[in-house]
């Protein structure tokens, strides 16, 4: 389901910024199994208008009947730019209804659901709703999937909400079920696995709570502090190029290599490539900063969740560009509280976790291209989070290019953290000793059934704090064939 959610969202944006033409050992813990929390990502779980009631209908993702309604009323409006090449009328006409694809997952001025929205919970252990689990093997649905098998029925439990609204009050949310879980196996502690925009919710949460209920913590390529196409776009950084969207897209292919470049080349050359390119410089130019105003703030500025996702550096920058002060007081209220007391304070949050006893792993994907709609495009990247923030800081060199030669780690710590393939410098991590990267592995895929999924294990039933040379088989810089689902060090 990540992965329909991620190529809907990334469809949308696109559409956005190119409307003018047509994202069998267990754990212990006193000898027994230890549960599982697997804190959801960004929309894994589908949002429902009159969730609880046998009328719910799907709001988000976007039901396919609701976007062939709006996007086949752009059909004329592009017939008619086609002939006048007048911007500002192709704006009047399609951003209202780029909007309205959206408009039954509104926030008000406040931050709070329009409408009676709601996401499906899971309060009792997994094996209850494999039928939701068995839909993707990648994700958190494969993540989920291996834990059953490895750990048992019982012992597995996924945590969902409403990723629109404040993640201070999941926090709360996330307190209360990981008492039940408790409860319901008669545990001490539990393993608690944060996944993408999940880590954003586990540190809120710990930032209220502690860490005194967890054995483990385990960050699973998080966006923790956010990312930067999220603040980029929300600061109207709209910039893009044909070569990025075509690599892009042929990145989640399966396609055996030699003809994914073929293809690549053949395109990239290609006279419309060209055009096409050309026209989305002119697009850019004319209509980015109205689509950001009546259709990127409107539907995303006003859901504190999607806060989470605007890097510090954008932060104070893109609440200028997006919000009212008197008309979103709110809003800002809440957003605030989890930017400063927790975004900006996540070294010290994680700190005292493992100080409270804690295990804690911070795993990071890379060598994908990321969302081909701003100048952050380049950056080293799952396809989704930007590796420097998801690894807590680590210096990246662009996508496509190493660290310059004679490069020196930034930071002197007494162990070598400069990736083999010379593109990444984990010194300068908030925890370089505890952090993993994986090249060629998207955004939380680690397949079922694969190497990827049997590393995730690992660090589940960990019974201490392992470090990247604890093991290995799992040193700090990994590789991931996708074709043979093999994970091996690089």
């Amino acid at each position: 389901m990540a992965k329909k959610i991620l190529s809907f969202v990334l469809a949308t944006v696109l559409l956005m910024s190119c409307i003018p033409l047509t994202f069998s050992a267990s754990a212990k813990g006193k000898g027994e199994t230890v549960p599982l929390v697997v804190v959801s990502g960004f929309a894994t779980v589908p949002l429902y208008l009159h969730a609880d009631t046998p009328e719910a209908e799907q709001v988000f993702a976007p039901s396919s009947k609701r976007i062939a309604k709006h996007v086949s009323a752009l059909l004329l409006p592009l017939m008619r730019f086609s002939v006048t090449n007048d911007w500002d009328r192709l704006a009047d006409e399609a951003n209202p209804h780029l909007a309205a694809i959206f408009e039954q997952s509104l926030c008000d001025e406040n931050g709070n659901s329009v409408l009676d929205v709601g996401v499906r919970t899971f309060p009792e252990s997994a094996d209850h709703y494999m039928d939701f689990f068995t839909q993707d093997e990648r994700d958190e649905h494969g993540f989920v999937h291996a834990a059953v098998d490895k750990l048992g029925e019982g012992n597995v439990f996924f945590f969902s909400y409403d990723w629109r609204l404040d993640p201070m009050d999941h926090a709360d949310a996330l307190n209360k079920f990981i008492r039940n879980v408790k409860k319901q196996t008669g545990k001490d502690k539990i393993v608690l696995a944060a996944c993408s925009m999940g880590g954003a919710i586990t540190l809120a949460y710990l930032s209220k709570y502690g860490a005194s209920d967890l054995k483990t913590l385990i960050m699973d390529n998080t966006a923790f502090q956010g990312i930067s196409v999220v603040g980029r776009m929300f600061c109207q950084d709209y910039d893009t190029d044909t070569d990025t969207i075509i690599d892009y897209s042929f990145q989640f292919g399966s396609m055996a290599p030699w003809i994914k470049n073929t293809l690549t080349k053949y395109l990239k050359r290609s006279c419309l490539t060209e055009r096409l390119g050309d026209f989305l410089i002119k697009m850019s130019a004319h209509n980015g900063k109205r689509i950001a105003e009546e259709v990127m703030y409107p539907v995303f500025g006003k859901m504190p969740g999607f806060w989470v996702f605007v890097p510090d550096k954008d932060y104070e920058t893109a609440k200028s560009y997006v919000l009212d002060k008197e008309k979103n007081e709110e809003l800002i209220r809440k957003i605030d509280r989890y930017h400063y007391s927790v975004q900006k304070k996540a070294k010290k949050i994680l700190k005292k976790a493992m100080n409270e006893g804690c295990n804690l792993f911070i795993l990071v994907n890379y060598g994908k291209y990321g969302i081909p709609v701003s100048t952050a495009r380049m950056n080293c990247n799952d396809y989704l989070i930007d590796t420097s923030l998801s690894s807590g800081g680590a210096v990246c060199a662009s996508n496509g290019q190493t660290l310059p030669k004679g490069y020196v780690q930034k930071v002197d710590c007494g162990h070598d953290h400069l990736s083999p393939d010379g593109r990444i410098d984990a010194s300068t991590c908030m925890f370089p000793e505890i952090t993993w990267f994986v090249r060629d592995m998207g955004h939380l895929d680690y397949p079922y059934g694969g190497d990827g999924a049997d590393f995730l294990m690992w660090f589940v039933c960990a019974n201490k704090q392992y470090n990247v040379r604890s093991d290995p088989r799992y040193p700090q810089f990994l590789k991931y064939d996708k074709l043979t689902k093999k994970l091996s060090p690089q």
